[in-house]
């Protein structure tokens, strides 16, 4: 298992990565809000994402089992993963990535679902946040971590 840069050619691969992620960890949110998740993760929106961020993936067997986005060395965004064990390796590995550019901080919006994970990773939460999506409003965290 590794973590890397993600490529163009894991974009469909990346995309069921998240839709598996959405119906596992999201099945209580509205079809709105799913259906919003399904449309941000479209393989076109993923070739942008790829351009606009650094994307990394978690590949165990050749099989993507997480993913995790960081931006400017400094913002985190976007974790998806199977298990808790995965999602740790992944934000362990964007910290590791943010102190080679020597970021003294890290922040990161973070899905209701995985403040858990960032919390126990030593991120702490600065306030609540409202991110919009195609008319969507989804409650996220904003939290940061000194490193």
């Amino acid at each position: 298992m590794k973590i890397r840069k993600a490529r163009k050619k894991d974009i469909t691969n990346l995309r069921k990565l998240i839709l598996s992620c959405i119906k596992k960890e999201f099945s209580n949110y509205s079809k709105e809000k799913i259906g919003a998740m399904k449309d941000y993760s479209s393989e076109e929106r993923l070739k942008k994402y790829l351009g606009d961020w650094e994307v990394f993936v978690f590949v165990d067997k050749n099989k993507i089992k997480g993913t995790i986005s960081l931006q400017d060395k400094k913002v985190v965004f976007s974790l998806y993963a199977i298990g808790t064990i995965i999602k740790k390796k992944l934000i362990n590995f964007v910290k590791k990535e943010c102190l080679k550019n020597k970021s003294k901080k890290i922040t990161a919006i973070v899905m209701p679902e995985n403040k858990k994970d960032f919390l126990l990773e030593g991120f702490k939460v600065i306030k609540k946040i409202v991110l919009p999506f195609e008319k969507i409003k989804f409650n996220e965290f904003k939290m940061e971590k000194r490193l």
